[in-house]
């Protein structure tokens, strides 16, 4: 599923402010002129995040015995807001985007019918309205529902549906050092409910050195994955991490596997360089490679058609992320 589920997700918002002006008054005869009462800044009720990315994976052959190979062009997008400023309770919602556009190549054990690639672009949408409680000083809870839609252009909507919820709580052991544990279901389309384990950790184990899974792009989400990430200064960090990742969406229903499912899985591990243009901007560049890659193909009712393997697969992307 967000960034997947096992891919995780990324998040984003907007929020805006009223402004107002004041005119002075002119002097009444040799008066003193009056001065405005000083006032204190408007707060934002919402912080808000926007997100962009691209990733490109080059060409990975399938396993033994093919000659064919795929490529791939990833997009992301996030936006969400989250209420600014609550002692206790903070409610939020973020909207994610992800597309992908498959390049095959030759041949695979995936073609449905000789000349046929057994599917092309996906687009893949996911709503998650957010609640964090913080419960003391140390205790902090979260929840989440969410709806999703995953499937090529011409999929039925509805049959791409998926949706699901997360529960967890951290807790701070000091100002360094937090750990947490939650839970996640969702539903999967043509499979059984989808229950998985959700590590929360943010440790920064030297000064500038971190463990965490808390740090990466908005738009591309590590929350099910971990970095650790060298602060070099002010501006700039270097992190390494990885993730697995898992999508599963639904084909076109004028296909020559009407309806059917595809699925996608593999760990991307990575190298990320951050600049934090300033405290609301930061771009990021990505560069790794993906292992333990498998593309399934299954029939209408999750029936399993045949499956491959894919060789490890190069990649470069840039994601971009604003607060304000």
């Amino acid at each position: 599923m967000q960034r997947t589920l096992l891919t995780s997700l990324a998040v984003v918002a907007s929020s805006s402010m009223l402004a107002h002006a004041q005119e002075s008054l002119p002097a009444v005869l040799d008066a003193p002129p009056i001065e405005a009462a000083p006032t204190e800044p408007a707060m934002t009720p919402y912080d808000a995040t926007l997100a962009i990315g691209y990733a490109h994976l080059f060409d990975a052959s399938f396993g033994a015995g093919t000659t064919g190979s795929v490529s791939e062009n990833r997009s992301y997008a996030t936006y969400a807001i989250e209420e600014a400023g609550a002692d206790t309770t903070k409610f939020g919602i973020s909207f994610n985007y992800s597309g992908t556009w498959y390049d095959f190549e030759g041949s695979s054990p995936l073609d449905p019918t000789p000349g046929a690639t057994p599917w092309g672009a996906v687009t893949s949408l996911l709503v998650s309205p957010s609640m964090n409680v913080k419960c003391d000083a140390h205790w902090n809870a979260f929840a989440r529902v969410f709806v999703g839609f995953s499937g090529e252009n011409a999929a039925d909507v509805w049959d791409s549906a998926t949706g699901g919820g997360a529960v967890g709580a951290s807790y701070s052991f000091n100002k360094d050092f937090t750990l947490g544990l939650g839970v996640l279901a969702s539903s999967q389309i043509e499979d059984n409910i989808l229950v998985i384990p959700l590590l929360i950790v943010d440790w920064e184990i030297y000064d500038d050195l971190r463990l965490t899974n808390v740090a990466g792009p908005a738009a591309y989400p590590t929350g099910n994955g971990v970095e650790l990430a060298w602060r070099m200064n002010a501006s700039f960090e270097l992190a390494f991490g990885g993730r697995w990742e898992i999508d599963r969406f639904r084909l076109d229903d004028d296909a020559s596997n009407p309806d059917g499912v595809g699925q996608d899985e593999g760990l991307p591990l990575w190298v990320r360089g951050t600049w934090h243009i300033n405290d609301s901007v930061r771009l990021d560049l990505l560069g790794g490679v993906r292992v333990g890659s498998e593309f399934h193909l299954y029939d209408q009712d999750g029936n399993g058609l045949t499956s491959t393997d894919v060789d490890a697969q190069p990649f470069l992307g840039v994601f971009l992320s604003t607060v304000f």
